[in-house]
């Protein structure tokens, strides 16, 4: 029979002995956990933590979504329109819209001597020179264009302008009443303009009739009275701007 000492006490014990029955020690030792069943768990711990992390990505981005899509529209529903057209006549033989496209303004003509700049500045200096004596469509389109080119109201003017070919395009007035009298200005028929953002929408049939006739009126500048006009105008606006940005 084979033997082997203990390892506490040196007694002689049998090779298959449990315990030492002197100092009744333990001989057996525990087995280890294997690395195998760490890594196992570990694994596990790994993959659910990453599930977790996922899931929470998940519905943070969903939140994030409709917290951005709630606040454009909320955004969208606290711009309130003021809808114009005008006309841009041609001038001395050149394109006068391109010019307008080119350099992303609108505006007309009736130049004086002065150097304005404000259209109460126009006013008075039309005055002192007699400029246009009796002219309605010159007051009645300063008068308009004051509105437009107001920095401080709480609208945002939209005006309709046409190219010379029947496309419509929106113009998001983005700056005041400016003046000049270059040579380009001057050969456009601009020098009286303001700055703006053009958004091309198309063709008649996707115009409000109501624009359509006015820009066939008399008149050069006209406000859009009707409230479903000035709504088209606006949601086509909208698009454009997503479309184009």
């Amino acid at each position: 029979m084979d033997i082997k000492n203990c390892p506490y006490c040196n007694i002689e014990l049998p090779s298959e002995a449990k315990f030492c029955l002197s100092c009744m020690e333990k001989l057996v030792e525990e087995k280890p956990i294997q690395n195998t069943d760490i890594r196992k768990s570990r694994k596990n711990l790994l993959f659910a933590g990453l599930f977790v992390a996922a899931a929470a990505f998940i519905v943070l981005l969903i939140f994030f979504i409709y917290d951005t899509n709630q606040n454009s529209q909320a955004d969208e529903s606290t711009i309130i329109v003021s809808a114009w057209t005008m006309k841009m006549r041609p001038h001395g033989g050149i394109d006068t819209f391109n010019f307008a496209r080119e350099n992303s303004i609108v505006g007309f003509g009736w130049s004086l001597n002065g150097k304005p700049t404000t259209i109460a500045e126009y006013r008075e200096i039309r005055k002192q020179e007699n400029a246009y004596e009796g002219d309605t469509l010159l007051s009645n389109t300063l008068d308009d264009f004051e509105n437009i080119t107001n920095v401080d109201s709480i609208y945002t003017h939209l005006v309709w302008v046409v190219d010379p070919y029947g496309y419509y395009y929106i113009c998001e007035i983005t700056g005041p009443y400016e003046y000049s009298r270059s040579p380009e200005h001057d050969e456009a028929g601009l020098v009286n303009f303001a700055k703006c953002i053009f958004y091309r929408i198309g063709t008649a049939d996707l115009v409000p009739s109501s624009v359509i006739e006015t820009l066939s009126d008399g008149e050069l500048v006209i406000h859009i009275q009707g409230r479903e006009a000035t709504d088209i105008t606006k949601q086509l606006w909208l698009v454009a701007k997503t479309v184009q940005n």
